[in-house]
């Protein structure tokens, strides 16, 4: 992992939350354009750690941004693969939270549907 993306991960499990200035640090390093796998898993298992805890609202929206940004193709699909990485990333804990619900709902709005596996997740 990226030291910048480490630091920011170790302060926030220290901290046990997520503030105004550490979203715009993330933003910053992430990148909602065009995020990469590993800033994704990091904002994915910061939000597992800190489900139900206090965290900056920004960081949901840059969250599914980023998360949306990584796994639909640029037709609006998505793929087998990114399917299936969503699916190991998503719930770790066993539970959908509100911000993986956000990013379940913002793939249906974007792809038309969610794949039946993703959409169990809804319900």
């Amino acid at each position: 992992m990226r030291s910048e993306l480490q630091a920011i991960k170790m302060h926030v499990y220290e901290d046990g939350t997520i503030d105004q200035s550490e979203v715009k640090m993330l933003r910053g390093i992430v990148g909602a354009e065009a995020p990469g796998e590993e800033e994704v898993r990091l904002l994915l298992d910061l939000n597992t750690v800190l489900s139900g805890a206090d965290m900056d609202p920004a960081f949901a929206d840059l969250l599914v941004e980023a998360t949306v940004a990584f796994v639909l193709e640029s037709d609006g699909t998505i793929s087998d693969d990114n399917m299936a990485w969503l699916e190991s990333n998503i719930s770790k804990d066993g539970k959908t939270d509100a911000n993986e619900m956000r990013i379940l709902q913002e793939i249906e709005a974007k792809a038309g549907r969610l794949p039946d596996r993703l959409a169990a997740l809804l319900n």
